[in-house]
């Protein structure tokens, strides 16, 4: 069953690291950084030096991430209107619409259910999708501060993910074979990503402080649980996609908010509790949308 051999794994290690979180109060942020700047590329790095990607499957979803991040953003801005929401909120709004949860809680799913190969086209999709939310989103969240372009720069060239996805096409491009050493090391720290991040996720979500459940998480919450689906199968269909890669663009674009969407708000003060906790009513219901999705793919 799908739900057993794909989503009660998430559940289930997800909920050791929020059960975790609540009974230690332990700082996350450490925990965070190891698997920002170790495991996470790590698994990039090895996602990509062994995949098989056709230069039209990185076209698609480079194509896909910038339409579905555009798309998600103006029907943001629409909703936004027709609430006449302030600019903080509109700001929170935009960001938790627009920001998905693909790495912590994308990669896991994709690999679950379509193992290495699938895994390989996700990482790519992750990597375009850290591109959007290092420009893209941090741009709405500090609007109104009159951002100059060299500092949104500075903010992409900070991120390590990235450079694990370079190096790993490079060293594939020129058939680079690792010493057996070099890539057991790589093997080991690869594997322990996708636990960690998991783990991580729950610890997250046991930080957050809801208050009462407004009117606006409940229909961002509904924007963003069927409204990305939706926005995400019409493009996958339009970019081309078929087989392994329309289906994992479809799981990659029926994610959660991220909580990285929630730490915008934060840092830039733009109505955190709202998007706190649409990341947080995002979630729970993705355990059964998400369950229904990958039960129409397979």
């Amino acid at each position: 069953m799908i739900f057993l051999d794909v989503t009660l794994p998430v559940i289930l290690v997800s909920g050791i690291g929020y059960v975790f979180g609540r009974l230690t109060k332990l700082d996350v942020l450490p925990l965070g950084r190891i698997v920002f700047y170790i495991f996470g590329p790590a698994l990039i790095f090895r996602a990509v030096f062994t995949a098989e990607l056709a230069p039209t499957e990185v076209a698609r979803v480079a194509g896909f991430a910038v339409a579905y991040h555009i798309a998600l953003f103006v029907v943001s801005r629409v909703y936004g209107r027709l609430r006449r929401l302030d600019e903080d909120a509109q700001a929170a709004a935009s960001l938790v619409l627009m920001l998905g949860n693909h790495g912590t809680y994308g990669l896991p799913v994709v690999f679950f259910m379509f193992g290495d190969r699938g895994l390989a086209l996700a990482v790519l999709f992750l990597v375009c999708a850290i591109l959007l939310q290092s420009t893209l989103g941090v741009g709405v969240a500090m609007w109104r501060r009159g951002t100059r372009p060299r500092h949104l720069l500075g903010g992409v060239l900070r991120v390590p993910w990235i450079y694990a996805f370079v190096v790993g096409l490079i060293l594939r491009a020129v058939d680079v074979s690792l010493p057996e050493g070099l890539w057991r090391a790589v093997d080991l720290v690869a594997d322990g990503a996708i636990p960690l991040q998991l783990v991580l996720l729950g610890m997250e979500l046991a930080r957050l402080r809801l208050g009462t459940i407004a009117s606006a998480t409940t229909e961002l919450a509904l924007l963003r649980t069927v409204g990305a689906p939706l926005v995400a199968l019409g493009l996958a269909t339009a970019v081309g996609a078929d087989g392994l890669l329309w289906a994992v663009l479809l799981v990659q674009g029926s994610m959660p908010s991220a909580i990285n969407s929630m730490i915008l708000a934060i840092r830039y003060d733009r109505r955190p509790e709202l998007a706190a906790s649409v990341v947080f009513v995002t979630t729970l219901a993705s355990l059964a949308s998400l369950t229904a999705i990958l039960h129409l793919i397979h």
